[in-house]
């Protein structure tokens, strides 16, 4: 399988279960994110776009300083 393919795949996937209206799809969606960043370093980016999704201010902060986190272990 071509690793860009998978790629596309679990971005469409992500975005797919974000797009939903529950916590537990927004979650998914996330971890789906951190699977395909492991993979590459490019859907790392779009981790705080959940931001705008979130409902509270301390999913918020999570979301942004994980990412954060995530960017400093890989540089």
């Amino acid at each position: 399988c071509n690793n860009d393919l998978l790629m596309f795949l679990l971005l469409v996937a992500a975005v797919w279960l974000v797009t939903r209206r529950y916590r537990a799809g927004m979650i998914a969606g996330g971890g789906l994110l951190v699977l395909a960043a492991a993979l590459k370093l490019y859907p790392l980016v779009t981790l705080p776009s959940l931001a705008v999704r979130a409902a509270s201010r301390r999913c918020v902060i999570w979301l942004v300083s994980g990412t954060a986190v995530v960017c400093a272990l890989v540089l």
